[in-house]
């Protein structure tokens, strides 16, 4: 019943096994090549911009990137009473560069879909779940284009779910991600899904004993909906007229904002932190019916913080930019030359219009493009 239009419930109201066996089903369509699609597909990748010849970058940076489940920008530099709701990502977004104005892209596969885009610089299809319907497909990730030009990085994903959730496991052997850590890596982990503090505790851990170059993906959870109930006591005295599922939104961002903090002061501790670039941002927005609000303002849109970038960004802190976005961004951060950069437009350029990326995505998509 789910299945296309929320898949993380189908696997509560299937089970993991009948939704397992589904996916198969959905993963046997066979793709048939289009001599015009891809002819379509080589003219763009041909003439896609390539990176600001100003990024004069030799040097090899680690990546950290964290991905904050449901952060939407409107809790960043609000204060209530004078308590802010998000501390830690306030300092950060003052320290580097932060723009509060990234459109979300996601389609019916939202968490999956928010990785998708981030990993593969391509959009999800507006039908289905893509990562289930295109399952079979070749993608080149920017993990897979960092390594391939710089075999000495290493990869890994900390993830709050188990490995089966959204084919994460699957997902990252596509992805080029050497490594995956997950629910079962903590066998005393208070539910199902590991809480924000766990996630970070595995993060520390792994930092730890981690040799350079790498790059880490983090996945947090604890700002998941529903939020019937908040999971935190922030002690934040709300106006009377918040709704109860926007203050107990809010407390979760609290206390994801809390944990953050904690592993950022770890990360300052190691010393290779100046050598790493850390890129905060969202998965997707949150719904407004979840929260009980209306959907009416900017500060729904879903926030990008970038931490030690190495040279100048040329777009202006309040532009509007998307998830499509990060990708070229992280390629010109890293100094990779490559045809296939996305259908986004790096931050690093002035230009943030492109009005094929839909067309090219589902082309791509379609003719397992990669592939050939």
């Amino acid at each position: 019943v789910y299945r296309d239009t929320n898949y993380a419930k189908s696997v509560f109201e299937l089970g993991i096994i009948q939704n397992l066996f589904c996916d198969f089903l959905q993963n046997t369509n066979n793709i048939e090549l289009n001599i015009e699609d891809i002819r379509i597909i080589d003219s763009y990748i041909n003439t896609s911009s390539i990176r600001p010849d100003t990024i004069n970058n030799n040097n090899e940076y680690n990546i950290i990137m964290i991905i904050v489940e449901s952060l939407i920008s409107d809790p960043i530099n609000k204060s209530i009473n004078n308590t802010e709701i998000t501390p830690n990502l306030n300092k950060l977004a003052q320290e580097g560069y932060y723009n509060s104005n990234m459109i979300s892209e996601i389609e019916k596969g939202e968490s999956s879909d928010g990785q998708f885009i981030y990993l593969t610089g391509l959009l999800p299809q507006k039908e289905g779940i893509t990562i289930i319907d295109y399952f079979n497909n070749y993608f080149i990730s920017f993990v897979n284009q960092i390594k391939n030009e710089k075999p000495q990085y290493t990869s890994r994903m900390i993830i709050p779910t188990s490995e089966s959730f959204w084919r994460q496991k699957e997902m990252c052997y596509k992805y080029d991600i050497d490594s995956l850590f997950s629910a079962k890596d903590l066998p005393n982990k208070k539910g199902t899904w590991l809480n924000d503090e766990e996630i970070f505790s595995i993060c520390k851990d792994k930092d730890i004993s981690t040799k350079e170059p790498f790059i880490s993906i983090i996945l947090t959870a604890s700002s998941h909906s529903p939020y019937d109930n908040s999971i935190y006591n922030s002690n934040i005295t709300y106006p009377a007229d918040y709704p109860l599922r926007y203050k107990n939104y809010l407390d979760a961002i609290n206390y994801t904002d809390f944990q953050i903090g904690n592993y950022i002061t770890h990360l300052r501790n190691q010393p290779w932190f100046d050598r790493t670039v850390l890129l905060i941002l969202s998965d997707h927005q949150v719904k407004n019916h979840l929260i009980d609000i209306e959907n009416n303002k900017s500060g729904f849109n879903i926030p990008l913080i970038l931490l030690n970038h190495p040279s100048e960004i040329r777009t202006n802190k309040d532009s509007i930019i998307y998830q499509t976005d990060i990708y070229p961004t992280i390629l010109d951060i890293m100094n990779i030359k490559s045809k296939w950069r996305g259908v986004g437009n790096s931050i690093y350029s002035k230009d943030n219009n492109n009005t094929q990326k839909e067309y090219i995505s589902s082309l791509i998509l379609k003719n397992d493009y990669f592939k050939q």
